[in-house]
């Protein structure tokens, strides 16, 4: 038996018949009556009667909806055509504003001004959403709302034009930052131990995907950095020359493996190796092609991690761009001939102009839920998804320090706004924190979760259901913003549980995921992590290993050093990120 109660809206010309509610709800209009346009359907109340499992209270009806069945009548003459996102840079914030395009449902004028509505539009904000949305004109409306795989929605209303205003904090964005005095000495020595592992020379000439391309070139660029701080200026030059001499070969299209245009769907796509054998261990790829109809990546997703199908772009070239990134801040030459290059990637993972003809919007950043997703056009029976956080980010960090580097404003604001946005929505959708935000139902008792879906989400990543790969996936690449990603709450219960994991599973170690249990760790004991890491074999770190290519010792050391048990500052639910003249709405 159904609990719930429902409310259709529809234009008084037309004449509807309801039968319900056997086999749903059926609508039927006049004889030989024809009709095209709107017609609005709600749930109003869940639990109506008290027998629905969706009651607060068990067998107790709820009658709490009155102001959202309000709420509802008032904004039923109110629909959304689309929408635009609007970015303002203040001073200590960053607003963001989604400018709602509304219209009368019940008549074709045109679009509404943002002037008063002729209603008031209600809208559903997510989770994250409540936290940041500081506009007087919108306001909360109690009883309505219901749960789905982000928590529960909270039905909101613009009182004032159709706009939401998010407000999210500044934070200081480090290339790399200052490690503690005492600590130098080890990295210096870890750092001559890292320089001695060369990239292989069939790799190093692009016959390679590009995902592991890409964490080979970031672990590079992080070691320059690296050599900067400690003044190695001999080291930071050879670290350049290799650095810039691998990337141009990507950008250049000289690599083994190309990138190349694909006009079909508008993006830069790799071609894909065949990998018939294996010799001396090193891979030989014998497509050589620069044209993208011969290429099987774009026929087949298990080439290159699916590159050729658009999935994981902002993950593999995040890295390229992070790269090139470094190299521009050292070398303006090289930036002034590159630089069209690294921004063609750029407009592959986040074009921000609807007017490029050559690549889609924000190809993988979803504005309303808040964070990015990395399938691409292979279909999933479960929507869209992702796994990495920390790489999603990786990309819009290395987007900022391209900006930074190169001094394009514009860019480095589109990294910065990017990047916030993808820290924000990571602690409501990944990073379960049951007593804070009630995102999950208590079922759900890991601390992570591995991928996010459309419709649900999973405790594993797309390659090993393995705890330990679970909460590591979310930590690489390692970086001065990852310490921005992890709520001081979380932390100290997921270290434990990762501690755990990687105990009861030598694997742990063995694929060099040891290292990001060491780094998280430093978060809340500084000194066990650094004890930890200087103990960490060199296995770790060989850049044959998949889970290990992308970290070296000397830039985990760093890590520690400069950031270990820093206290990250303005969470929302801490310091509600709001000026004085707008009111937080209280989620």
């Amino acid at each position: 038996m159904g609990d719930e109660t429902w409310t259709l809206w529809a234009p008084r010309r037309l004449h509807l018949s309801c039968a319900c509610c056997t086999n749903g709800l059926h609508l039927t209009s006049a004889p030989n009556a024809t009709f095209t346009g709107v017609i609005r359907l709600a749930m109003v109340n869940n639990c109506t009667t008290g027998v629905s499992s969706h009651c607060a209270r068990p067998t107790v009806p709820s009658h709490t909806h009155e102001q959202y069945a309000q709420a509802l009548e008032d904004s039923s003459d109110v629909c959304i055509s689309g929408g635009e996102v609007q970015v303002l840079e203040l001073t200590m914030q960053l607003e963001v504003v989604f400018k709602w395009q509304t219209f009368d449902c019940w008549s074709s004028g045109p679009l509404l001004t943002d002037g008063p509505a002729l209603g008031r539009l209600l809208m559903i904000a997510l989770p994250h959403h409540v936290s940041l949305l500081c506009d007087k004109s919108v306001s909360k409306i109690s009883g309505g709302g219901h749960r789905n795989v982000r928590g529960f929605g909270v039905p909101v209303v613009c009182r004032r034009g159709s706009r939401w205003v998010m407000a999210i904090h500044r934070q200081k964005i480090d290339w790399l930052g200052a490690p503690e005095e005492g600590k130098v000495g080890a990295i210096r020595e870890a750092l001559r131990e890292d320089i001695q592992r060369q990239i292989r020379a069939n790799v190093a000439a692009g016959e390679a995907d590009p995902y592991n391309a890409g964490k080979l070139l970031g672990r590079l660029a992080s070691l320059i950095l690296v050599a900067e701080m400690l003044g190695e200026g001999a080291i930071l030059a050879e670290l350049l020359k290799e650095t810039t001499r691998y990337l141009s070969v990507w950008l250049d299209q000289e690599s083994i493996n190309p990138l190349v245009y694909d006009s079909t769907w508008g993006g830069i796509v790799s071609c894909g190796c065949h990998y018939p054998w294996i010799w001396m261990n090193e891979h030989r790829c014998i497509n050589r092609t620069t044209s993208a109809t011969k290429c099987p990546g774009l026929q087949d997703s298990l080439y290159d991690f699916g590159n050729g199908m658009y999935n994981d772009h902002h993950f593999h070239y995040g890295y390229f761009i992070y790269a090139a990134a470094v190299v521009a801040r050292f070398d303006d030459g090289w930036a002034e001939r590159y630089g069209e290059k690294v921004l063609v990637l750029i407009r592959d993972i986040a074009n921000p102009s609807v007017h490029d003809p050559y690549f889609t919007p924000y190809r993988h950043f979803d504005w309303f839920v808040g964070h990015s997703w990395a399938l691409g056009i292979t279909p999933d029976p479960l929507g869209r998804n992702q796994e990495s956080t920390s790489e999603a980010a990786n990309a819009w960090y290395g987007m900022y320090l391209f900006g930074d580097a190169t001094g394009n404003a514009d860019l480095r604001l589109l990294g910065e706004v990017l990047l916030l946005h993808e820290l924000h929505s990571t602690n409501y959708y990944w990073h379960v924190i049951q007593r804070q935000h009630d995102i999950y139902p208590a079922e759900y008792r890991h601390s992570i979760v591995g991928i996010v879906r459309e419709q649900v989400v999973q405790f594993r990543t797309h390659f090993s259901p393995e705890g330990f790969f679970v909460h590591g996936i979310q930590m690489l690449p390692i970086t001065p913003v990852t310490r921005m990603m992890f709520h001081p709450w979380w932390v100290k219960d997921a270290v434990e549980r990762f501690k755990w994991y990687c105990e009861i599973q030598p694997l742990c170690q063995a694929s060099g995921f040891i290292v990001f249990l060491v780094a998280e760790e430093a978060m809340v004991d500084k000194e066990a992590a650094w004890k930890a890491a200087l103990q960490l074999p060199s296995s770790a770190f060989e850049l044959d290993c998949p889970g290990c290519n992308g970290n070296s010792r000397a830039g985990t050391l760093q890590f520690i050093a400069a950031w270990g048990n820093t206290p990250q500052q303005h969470w929302p639910e801490v310091s509600r990120a709001c000026s004085p003249d707008r009111m937080c709405l209280r989620g």
